[in-house]
C-alpha cells in the first residue's frame, strides 16, 4: 500500500496550544505506527507555518489523494489535519474513503482499512463529538471562577455538582410562598422591589465583582416567572450535553408539595386570563389559525343565540369563497389540535425508534447511495483534469505550447476544476443534510423530542412552542402543521402510514 503522511505546526483545535515541536511530535507517533504494521512512507505532508490559516500542504495532499498518487494517508492526530476539523473530517469521510483511499491516526491506532464503513462514520463522529466538547469546555473554563453564582440559589463544586447558596436559597423559599398565599408574579416582584431585596443579577455582580452591562437591578415579573417554573430548585437539574438533555440530581432548595402547589395556581390563573381574553375575541390560536384553501385568518366570534364562541370569516367574508358551513365551533377545534398534537407524538415516537435502528440506517444509505455515486464520478473527473493540467506543463515546459496558449488552455482547466470542486462540496453538504434527516438532530425530532403529554386544557406556552400553524378545510376538518415541518416531511411517509387514521 502506497502510504503518505501528513504533519501540521498548529492544531485545528482552538482549545488546543501547539507545543514547539508539534510536528515532531507527530512524526515520532506516525512513525511508531507505522513501524508496527511494517509499512513504509513514500512522502510527506507538512504545513509548518505558525498560521492557523495555512494549509498549503493539506491542499497539495488532497489534491494529490484525487490524482491517486497514495493509497493510504497517516496522521498523527485528527486535530492537526487541516485548518478546520470539518473540512478534514469532509475530504476524508466523503471523498478519500468513498473512492478507496484509506486513512490512519497514530494517536487512536485507528486505520480505516481495519474496519466497516458503519466503523469509519462512527471514529469521525466520535472526534467531532470530542472537537465540540474540548471548544465547549475551554470557552466555560475561560470564566468557571467567576460565573461560580450563575445557577441563582446554587454554587458549583464541580462539573457534576451543585451546591445551595444560603442567602439567595431564602429569596427563593419566599418567592413560591408568595405565589401560593396568591400573589401574581408582578406582585411578588413589586413586593420584593419595595423592601430593597437585591434580584439575581445584582447579587452576582456583588459576588464576582464583575460589572455585567445587562440585566436590570430590579425584580420582574418574568424573572419570579423563571424562578416559579425551574426544577432545578426541586432537586431536577436538566442539562444539555452535546445536544441531550441530561438529568442530575441536585440538593433541593423546596420541597415538591410547595412547586406543584405553586404551579397549579398559576394554570388556574393562565386559565382564567385565557377565558377572559376569549370573551375579548382572542384565543389560544388567535393569529395561528387560517382558512386552508384562501390562507386568510379565522377570528373568533360569539353566537348570539347561545353566547358560544366559533372561528369564521371577519366580515366582510372574501366573496371569491363560500362554503356551505359558515364557522366551526372553537371547543371543537381545540379537541382537534389536542388530537392531532397526541398524534404528533406517536409519530415522533416511531421516528426516533426508526431513525436508531438498522430501519433508519437503511433508508438514510439508500439516500445517500447516489449522492456517493455522482461525487465519486466528479472526483475522477477532477482526476482527468488534474492529469490534463500536469500534460499541459508538461508541454509547455518543452516548448510545444506558448505561453498565450498555456495560459488560455490552463485555464479554461483551472475553471472545470474549480466548478466540479464546488459540486462535489453540494454533494458532501447534501450527505451531511441527509445524515442529519434520520437522526435525533433532525429539527423536527429535536422541537418535538421534549414534549411531554398533551396539557389539558392546553395552555398558552404548550400552545406557542408546540402548534405551528392550525388549518380549517372548509369549517368541517382541522388539520395541523408543525414546526419544522419541512424536516418532517423529508422523513419515508411509509413509517407513519398506521399512525395517520389513529
Amino acid at each position: 500500500m502506497i502510504c503518505v503522511s501528513y504533519t501540521r505546526s498548529v492544531s485545528n483545535c482552538v482549545s488546543i496550544e501547539s507545543p514547539k515541536n508539534a510536528i515532531g511530535q507527530q512524526n515520532e507517533s506516525i512513525a511508531r505506527f507505522i513501524k508496527a504494521r511494517g509499512w513504509k512512507l513514500s512522502g510527506k505532508y507538512s504545513d509548518r507555518k505558525s498560521d492557523r490559516e495555512d494549509e498549503t500542504a493539506f491542499l497539495k495532499m488532497k489534491q494529490d489523494g484525487m490524482d491517486r498518487k497514495f493509497e493510504c494517508v497517516v496522521f498523527g492526530s485528527l486535530f492537526y489535519c487541516g485548518k478546520t476539523l470539518t473540512s478534514a473530517t469532509d475530504l476524508l469521510g466523503h471523498v478519500f474513503y468513498p473512492a478507496g483511499i484509506h486513512f490512519a491516526v497514530a494517536e487512536d491506532d485507528f486505520c480505516s482499512a481495519d474496519v466497516t464503513a458503519e466503523e469509519v462514520d462512527a471514529y469521525i463522529k466520535k472526534i467531532r463529538h470530542e472537537y465540540r466538547a474540548r471548544n465547549s469546555s475551554r470557552n466555560t473554563s475561560r470564566y468557571n471562577e467567576k460565573t461560580i453564582y450563575k445557577k441563582y440559589g446554587y454554587v458549583r463544586v464541580g462539573e457534576e455538582e451543585l451546591a445551595i447558596d444560603p442567602e439567595p436559597a431564602k429569596i427563593i423559599q419566599r418567592i413560591f410562598r408568595l405565589s401560593c398565599e396568591g400573589n401574581s408574579m408582578k406582585d411578588i416582584a413589586a413586593i420584593l422591589n419595595n423592601e430593597g431585596v437585591e434580584n439575581a443579577m445584582a447579587y452576582r455582580r456583588r459576588m464576582t465583582g464583575i460589572d455585567y452591562k445587562y440585566g436590570k437591578n430590579g425584580w420582574t415579573d418574568s424573572a419570579i416567572s423563571g424562578i416559579l417554573r425551574n426544577k432545578v430548585y426541586i432537586g431536577e437539574w436538566h442539562r444539555t450535553i452535546n445536544g441531550v438533555d441530561i438529568l442530575y440530581s441536585c440538593p433541593p432548595i423546596i420541597d415538591q408539595e410547595l412547586f406543584e402547589k405553586a404551579r397549579s395556581i398559576i394554570r388556574d390563573r393562565d386559565n382564567a386570563k385565557g377565558k377572559r381574553q376569549t370573551y375579548k375575541g382572542r384565543t389560544l390560536f388567535s393569529k395561528k389559525i387560517v382558512d386552508m384553501e384562501t390562507d386568510w385568518p379565522l377570528h373568533v366570534y360569539t353566537l348570539p343565540k347561545d353566547q358560544s364562541k366559533v372561528y369564521r370569516f371577519a366580515y366582510p367574508a372574501p366573496a371569491f369563497r363560500t362554503y356551505d358551513t359558515l364557522y366551526l365551533s372553537c371547543e371543537v377545534v381545540t379537541e382537534e389540535v389536542q388530537k392531532l398534537l397526541g398524534q404528533e407524538q406517536r409519530k415522533l415516537k416511531r421516528a426516533m425508534e426508526a431513525v436508531s435502528g438498522e430501519e433508519g440506517n437503511r433508508a438514510r444509505e439508500e439516500r445517500i447511495a447516489p449522492l456517493q455515486e455522482k461525487a465519486q464520478r466528479l472526483f475522477f473527473k477532477m482526476a482527468e483534469l488534474e492529469e490534463n493540467m500536469v500534460s499541459l506543463e508538461t508541454a509547455f515546459n518543452q516548448g510545444e505550447l506558448n505561453e498565450t496558449e498555456y495560459e488560455n488552455q490552463s485555464s479554461i482547466i483551472l475553471v472545470q476544476i474549480a466548478e466540479a470542486d464546488s459540486r462535489i462540496q453540494k454533494f458532501i453538504d447534501g450527505i451531511n443534510e441527509i445524515k442529519m434527516v434520520f437522526s435525533e438532530k433532525n429539527p423536527w425530532i429535536k422541537h418535538y423530542r421534549d414534549m411531554e403529554d398533551v396539557e389539558v386544557p392546553l395552555t398558552e406556552v404548550f400552545v406557542k412552542k408546540y402548534v405551528g400553524r392550525i388549518k380549517v378545510y372548509r369549517f368541517e376538518r382541522v388539520y395541523f402543521e408543525p414546526y419544522q415541518k419541512e424536516w418532517f416531511d423529508r422523513l419515508p411517509q411509509e413509517w407513519f402510514a398506521g399512525l395517520k387514521e389513529d
